[in-house]
């Protein structure tokens, strides 16, 4: 897996022969960006992906993130629902 940091809101994680595109949010610190779990839905070839793959595929973006220096954080699929004022899980 290689990552690519192209802005303050998308990651691209290259997977083999394939790229997953991540939204989120640069933060800054602590963590340095938070991954918006509910809009990844398919590969950028338009494959849809399972809720499960794609679970996978998000641990091993955390921990390919950690080799390079970065904090990634995974947002719960409905923080923004259950509490909007405190949206990132603690």
């Amino acid at each position: 897996m290689r990552l690519r940091w192209v802005s303050r809101g998308t990651v691209y994680a290259d997977i083999a022969d394939r790229t997953l595109r991540i939204p989120g949010e640069l933060i800054g610190n602590d963590p340095d960006f938070l991954i918006y779990p509910q809009y990844i839905k398919a590969w950028d070839d338009g494959t849809p992906l399972s809720d499960k793959e794609k679970d996978a595929i998000l641990a091993n973006v955390v921990i390919e993130a950690a080799k390079n220096g970065w904090t990634f954080e995974v947002e719960e699929e409905d923080a923004r629902v259950k509490t909007p004022w405190k949206y990132r899980r603690t």
